[in-house]
Formats: structure tokens, sequence, C-alpha cells
């Protein structure tokens, strides 16, 4: 054998070495690649998950809030406007023993407002709407007395809703803090997986183009 044959020969032993170190390199990034997808797009998954429960968490406990404060003050107007329905009530009175039935009838509207328990105002106002009915009102006055029950129903329908939404706004919160504190456990392997997929697809697709024969400039680091 010439010294050009055993040259040719040891070019091409060479040219396959490299072909098949470049190809087990290839192989063991793909590898990579493909093991840690497949946890990265289940622990994405969950993140997003919990972000969407986390925003709507959020929004669901602005929700309640706005829905007490617009209850309250609901049933506050309800009671005021009672009240100024009870002094027309006496403008159309001039029996003086009438008027005072009135007053002591209006000490039990005072009582319903501070009665911020359902149940409880459920009550003061069946004694109010007792004592009211039984006072000799003249006929002209009737109206002013449905307004009155009216108005005081309406107060009471409102701290019935009012009550069936407070306290939620601290499950919501709590819900808030739960899936938060899953992130916080999460996101340290996942930004961890990013960041490993982005190294090992970036020297995938280098020693791609490298067992194409591409000229590649780009260093990279695996």
């Amino acid at each position: 054998m010439t010294d050009s044959e055993i040259t040719d020969k040891q070019n091409v032993l060479k040219t396959f070495e490299k072909a098949e170190l470049i190809e087990k390199v290839i192989d063991k990034h793909r590898r990579f690649v493909n093991e840690y997808s497949s946890e990265f797009n289940e622990l994405d998954q969950k993140l997003k998950s919990l972000n969407e429960i986390i925003d709507s968490s959020k929004d669901k406990k602005e929700d309640v809030l706005n829905k007490v404060e617009i209850l309250t003050e609901k049933r506050q107007l309800f009671y005021h406007q009672a009240e100024k329905y009870f002094d027309d009530l006496k403008a159309k009175v001039s029996d003086p023993e009438i008027s005072r039935d009135i007053d002591n009838v209006y000490t039990e509207l005072l009582k319903l407002k501070s009665a911020l328990v359902p149940d409880l105002e459920k009550q003061h106002v069946n004694t109010f709407s007792g004592k009211l009915s039984s006072i000799a009102l003249p006929s002209n006055a009737d109206d002013t007395v449905a307004s009155i029950k009216a108005r005081i129903n309406d107060a009471m329908a409102a701290n019935i809703d009012l009550h069936q939404i407070k306290g939620k706004d601290v499950d919501f919160e709590n819900e808030k803090l739960e899936s938060e504190k899953s992130v916080a456990e999460i996101s340290p392997r996942h930004n961890w997986l990013k960041n490993r997929l982005a190294s090992h697809k970036e020297a995938l697709d280098y020693w791609d183009k490298v067992s194409k024969g591409q000229d590649v400039q780009m260093e990279v680091k695996a």
C-alpha cells in the first residue's frame, strides 16, 4: 500500500469518526430535549392553570367586596327612606296620642337598622309591622304606611343578599394565596427546565448544521 493510499484511508477513518461523534452529540442533545420537554410542558400547563386561578380569585374577591359595599349602602338608603316616610306620616296626624304611638313605632325602626343578623332583623320587622298596623291612622296615610313597609322589606332583602356573600372574599383570598404558594414551589424547576431546553435546542441546531456541512460561526455552550 502506497503512502497516498494510507493517507486516504486515514482521512476516511477520521471523517467517519468525526461524523459518528457528531451524531452521538446530536443524539445526546435530542434525548435531553425530549426528556425535559415532557416535564416542562406539564409544569408549564400547571403554572398557566394556577395563574388563571389567581387572576380569577382576584376578580371574584373584588366583585364580592364591591357587592358588599353596594348592598350595605342600599340597606342604609332604604332605612333612610323609611325614616323620611315617617316624617310624612306624622305630618298627616293631628291627634297627640296617635303621634306618640308613631314615635313608639319609630323606635322599633331604629332597632331594625342595628339588627345586622337577618333572622333577628326579620323578628324586629314582624314586631314593627304589627305595631304600625295597630295604630289608628287616617285613611290618607295608607300609601305612606305601605311605602314604609316596602322600604323596610327592601332593606331586609338587601341584608339577606349581603349575608349570603359576606366572608366569601376571604375564601377567594385564601384560594389565591394557596395558588401563589404552588406557583412559588413550581417556578424554580420550571425556569431551570426552560433554560436547559433552550441550551440543548441551541446546541442541537448547531450540531445539526455542522453535520450537514454548513458553515457555523455561533459558539455554543453545552
